[in-house]
């Protein structure tokens, strides 16, 4: 008869074998629950407007993964050793540039526009104060090839999504990732080191550390926010002052 074996607690100081790694958790019921069903209504709302859906890998080499985040740090990759092809592996930080990969590629010949969508998890190497989970669920849907209605269609399918999830008091923040460089070159110059404090400064919404910075004539970017109509007519003022002084 065999002797029962005796499970013994883990001595002081040890790693509780059962303990997560920082910023990762089980997702119980009723979240568990809830995460499959917004999963669903959205893609489903997304579905319905002729967006397929893809599924790309969880994992792709670094290097390629990387070069297609622009302006994204690889620091926020966890990137790991292959064992197979003996090069450097990435878990994905944002599907959106694997999306970009496959309408470049798989799906490269497919007539335009090309309507896709996509959902799963994303795992970043650490989380932050505001957001402390290193994993998380990203749901999203993109256009190629249709520049005219991208930005009106993909606005308003987010927003029915949402809706579609249950999401309410929603708001949509329009950003042009190049706006600062763009308006350095002719309307606005500056230096390149300038120019990327600038950036800084309007990322962190600082007028005090914009003004600093050098971007005092960006400051009405600042106020463009609130009610659509609001919003939009400042920007229309601070655009007429760049064609008024003759800048473009």
């Amino acid at each position: 008869m065999t002797k029962p074996t005796a499970i013994r607690p883990p001595r002081s100081g040890a790693p509780d074998p059962d303990l997560l790694p920082e910023g990762l958790a089980d997702r119980l019921p009723p979240r568990a629950a809830e995460a499959m069903r917004v999963t669903r209504a959205m893609v489903d709302a997304m579905a319905a407007h002729g967006y397929d859906p893809v599924q790309p890998p969880l994992v792709e080499f670094e290097r390629s993964l990387a070069a297609r985040m622009a302006g994204v740090s690889r620091n926020r990759l966890v990137r790991f050793t292959d064992p197979v092809s003996l090069r450097t592996l990435a878990v994905r930080a944002d599907i959106t540039v694997q999306v970009g990969r496959i309408a470049a590629t798989g799906m490269g010949d497919a007539p335009r526009p090309l309507r896709l969508s996509y959902a799963g998890p994303v795992l970043r190497l650490k989380g932050n104060g505001l957001e402390p989970e290193r994993e998380q669920l990203q749901i999203g849907a993109g256009i190629v090839g249709a520049d005219n209605v991208a930005a009106a269609e993909a606005v308003l399918l987010a927003i029915e999504a949402l809706r579609a999830a249950g999401a309410t008091g929603i708001s949509v923040d329009f950003t042009l990732p190049d706006l600062v460089d763009t308006l350095a070159e002719r309307a606005h110059p500056m230096d390149a080191e300038t120019v990327d404090a600038v950036r800084h400064e309007l990322d962190a919404k600082d007028a005090g550390g914009l003004t600093a910075a050098g971007g005092e004539a960006f400051l009405p970017l600042l106020y463009a926010t609130g009610a659509f109509d609001t919003a939009i007519a400042k920007l229309e003022e601070f655009d007429r002052a760049i064609i008024d002084g003759g800048a473009l």
